[in-house]
């Protein structure tokens, strides 16, 4: 089988397939309707929406990440300025929205759009359309497409292990080289509670009660800055993730001075990571303990005449 194309300003495409039996030749036909990308191999008929079709399995397909959906012109509506055009220059003006950029879907203006609808409005993806076309973000990204499958697609691109890497070590080096090279950080996590059937909704107990959550970790800055952040399933608990998040800054090119922890991550295995080999301390710590920890009672009774000197 094979995609035959017919036209010239407006392209057709068909998938074509020719079968001989001795000398009788028989023909089979596929309409694809419009030709919307040549180079994508993305099609559209009104009752399928834009689509790609595998001549192999003869399967319909959704488009590519990097396919731009056409413009839909509509009718002309009063727009808000202010919130929209800020943000905007002000992501420009930080340099953030290279950063923005580097997502890995293909439509940036979707991308872009996005950002500004999640940081200016509260409601749900399913109102982010009528959102844009009441702002001036219409004008600003023209090219986006915030249909709700559209933004289901651009989540799922931009969510994807590899472009959560690429971007956060961009950001590490943003915000070092544009904000603060401050090297002290706070690690700490909370539960989101959560109850999308998904790999990382688990039961997990957060303030004393049981509930179906995932967590989220954070690594910030003294001042307050985010640094990174990453989601665990609900039922990990905090002491497991600390080693994996310290050697994820350290992969990073981010040389640690100091580091405040909370109790759920005090263990002697993760206070180890913060001394060498001669139990010198590398990066100095604080932290929280427990109140029932008896081998900080231990170590209060035995030096407890010198502290005060201390």
């Amino acid at each position: 089988m094979y995609i035959a194309y017919k036209g010239k300003e407006k392209q057709y495409a068909h998938a074509k397939e020719s079968k001989r039996e001795g000398s009788k030749v028989t023909s089979t036909s596929i309409y694809l309707g419009k030709v919307a990308d040549r180079e994508l191999g993305v099609f559209y008929k009104p009752e399928r929406g834009f689509f790609t079709f595998d001549v192999d399995t003869r399967q319909y397909g959704p488009p590519p990440p990097a396919f731009l959906y056409p413009l839909d012109p509509g009718k002309n509506r009063a727009m808000a300025f202010g919130g929209a055009f800020f943000l905007n220059a002000f992501l420009h003006r930080t340099g953030m929205m290279e950063l923005i950029d580097s997502l890995p879907f293909g439509n940036k203006d979707t991308v872009r759009a996005m950002v500004l609808f999640y940081v200016l409005s509260p409601l749900a993806n399913c109102h982010a359309e009528r959102w844009y076309r009441s702002s001036i973000a219409r004008l600003l990204f023209p090219r986006a497409n915030l249909a709700s499958q559209r933004i289901s697609e651009m989540l799922a691109a931009i969510g994807s292990r590899d472009g959560l890497q690429n971007y956060q070590e961009r950001h590490v080096s943003w915000v070092f080289g544009h904000l603060s090279s401050d090297r002290n950080i706070l690690v700490d996590s909370t539960a989101l509670e959560n109850s999308v059937r998904i790999p990382l909704s688990r039961p997990g107990v957060h303030n004393g009660t049981v509930e179906i959550c995932l967590r989220f970790i954070a690594v910030v800055q003294r001042g307050g800055m985010p640094l990174y952040v990453k989601t665990v399933s609900g039922n990990t608990v905090d002491v497991s993730t600390l080693p994996f998040t310290l050697e994820t800054m350290k992969a990073m090119g981010v040389d640690l001075e100091s580091c405040t922890v909370d109790a759920g991550y005090n263990c002697a295995s993760n206070l180890d990571m913060f001394y060498d080999e001669d139990h010198s301390c590398a990066i100095d710590f604080v932290s929280r303990v427990k109140s029932n920890d008896l081998e900080l009672r231990q170590m209060i009774d035995a030096e407890r005449d010198s502290l005060q000197d201390r």
